[in-house]
């Protein structure tokens, strides 16, 4: 019979060539975006959100999960590199499965709205972001103004950083594209088309137990 496979609410006929050619496509855009970035903290669990504290009250780095601007996450954690003039949003996800559309979703979306803001006048989302992470005590206006935020994003070269954790698949596994989930397979392709298209530097990086 003819197998098909559900993602955003359409169904995809599946070829007999259908899994090699994923993982090739796989290979060719997203296996060479893989790094082992020394900012990435180990992964302390059980929750997400346990890990992403781990980015909060650091030297240069941010605890932004769940500060929104217009209703949308713009990462999980904030790294700025003042010496290599890098700015890191990073994105967390535990486990490499069927939810991966939901986080290539909000990354594409949350760097189109960072990018925009950089090259806009006024960044008035960006300044958004600041105030409520200020509001939230993740950021401490003695260490770091809203002025000197804001310019570290835009002036830095930014970069959008998947980190994913999966304690069943080792990293090498999961940067070839071994592993079974052709929904986050799929939607990992189609993400860094996207970011390709829209002039996005992005990343993935394994979360190291």
């Amino acid at each position: 019979g003819i197998s098909y496979f559900l993602l955003d609410n359409r169904w995809h006929r599946l070829h007999n060539a259908f899994d090699s050619d994923l993982t090739i496509k796989y290979t060719g855009k997203v296996s060479d975006k893989f790094k082992d970035h020394p900012f990435i903290q180990d992964w302390n669990g059980p929750e997400e959100t346990d890990y992403n504290k781990l980015y909060d009250n650091q030297p240069n780095s941010f605890y932004l999960h769940l500060i929104k601007v217009d209703y949308v996450e713009l990462c999980d954690a904030l790294v700025f590199d003042r010496q290599k003039r890098q700015a890191y949003f990073i994105h967390v996800k535990d486990g490499i499965g069927a939810t991966m559309r939901d986080l290539t979703s909000q990354v594409h979306m949350a760097a189109r709205i960072i990018e925009e803001e950089a090259r806009s006048e006024y960044k008035t989302k960006l300044a958004k972001l600041y105030d409520q992470a200020s509001n939230n005590n993740r950021v401490n206006p003695q260490i770091i103004t809203r002025d000197e935020f804001l310019q570290c994003i835009t002036s830095f070269k930014r970069e959008y950083v998947l980190a994913i954790h999966d304690s069943t698949k080792p990293s090498q596994d999961i940067q070839a594209g071994k592993f079974e989930s052709r929904i986050a397979k799929f939607s990992l392709v189609e993400f860094a088309s996207a970011m390709r298209i829209n002039d996005c530097n992005f990343s993935v990086c394994c979360i190291g137990s």
